[in-house]
C-alpha cells in the first residue's frame, strides 16, 4: 500500500513534538513519520488529504479537511497551502518520492518567505511551535535518522 504526504505536511513533520488535535491524531502521526523514516520509499505527495490525516478530528466523513467551523474556507485554505508549496519546491502532487528526497528538495529550496505563507496562519505557529529556523533544524535531524 502506498504512503500519501500531502505538501504542507512536509513543514509539519520536522516540526512535530508531539502535540496535536488529539491523542489519536498524535499517535497516528508518530506512527506515519516512523514509517517514513524506516522504508523511505514509494511516498506519493498529494494536495489533499493523506496518512497523516486519517485520525485527524477535524476530518469529515468524506475524508475532507473541516476543521473548527470554517468548513470550506479552510478546506480551500489548506489545499491552498499544498499547491503554494508544490510550486515552491518544485514538486507534483501524484508522483512517487522518497522521504529523504523530499526533505532534502524541501532543504534546499523552502525559503522563508514561503514558509510564512503556509504556516504564519496555522494555529501552531500562532502558539509559538513553529518557526523557520526551527523546521531547519527538524529537516537535518530527519536526514541524519
Amino acid at each position: 500500500m502506498q504512503r500519501k504526504l500531502r505538501a504542507h505536511h512536509l513543514l509539519c513533520v520536522p516540526l512535530f513534538q508531539g502535540y496535536g488535535y488529539s491523542d489519536a491524531f498524535c499517535s497516528n502521526m508518530e506512527a506515519c513519520i516512523g514509517k517514513m523514516c524506516r522504508d523511505p520509499q514509494k511516498i506519493v505527495l498529494t494536495a489533499s488529504t493523506d496518512d497523516i490525516c486519517a485520525k485527524c478530528p477535524n476530518r469529515s466523513e468524506k475524508g475532507e479537511c473541516r476543521p473548527e467551523g470554517k468548513d470550506q474556507e479552510h478546506k480551500e485554505t489548506v489545499s491552498g497551502k499544498d499547491e503554494m508549496l508544490l510550486e515552491a519546491l518544485g514538486l507534483c502532487a501524484g508522483s512517487e518520492y522518497d522521504f529523504y528526497e523530499l526533505l532534502a528538495c524541501a532543504g534546499q529550496k523552502l525559503t522563508r518567505e514561503a514558509f510564512l505563507a503556509s504556516c504564519s496562519t496555522c494555529r501552531w505557529y500562532k502558539q509559538g511551535l513553529c518557526s523557520f529556523e526551527n523546521w531547519q533544524k527538524g529537516i537535518r535531524k530527519l536526514k541524519n535518522q
